[in-house]
């Protein structure tokens, strides 16, 4: 039913963030990302990238179009809410 189902947002309130992108997915690293900025009015794409790719693993490769897709169907799913060129989290 719906109240066993958590959203993604909710899920990952634990999770400390250096791990994250280790053994997450980029849409858990994304939610991590805004969090972890804390811009008030959303955060940029740009800084939502650099926070991800400081902490990537020296032996994983960053695939930028993998990391557009994420974001781009979190918009779509309603995980994140685009403000103008920033993303927020839904509430």
């Amino acid at each position: 039913t719906t109240k066993q189902k958590k959203s993604l947002v909710e899920s990952l309130h634990y999770i400390p963030s250096p791990l994250i992108i280790i053994t997450m997915s980029y849409k858990a690293g994304i939610v991590v990302a805004i969090k972890e900025l804390k811009d008030r009015n959303g955060s940029s794409l740009i800084s939502i990238k650099k926070f991800m790719q400081d902490k990537l693993p020296a032996d994983k490769k960053w695939q930028n179009s993998v990391f557009l897709n994420a974001l781009k169907s979190g918009v779509a799913a309603g995980d994140f809410v685009q403000v103008k060129s920033s993303y927020k989290l839904s509430a």
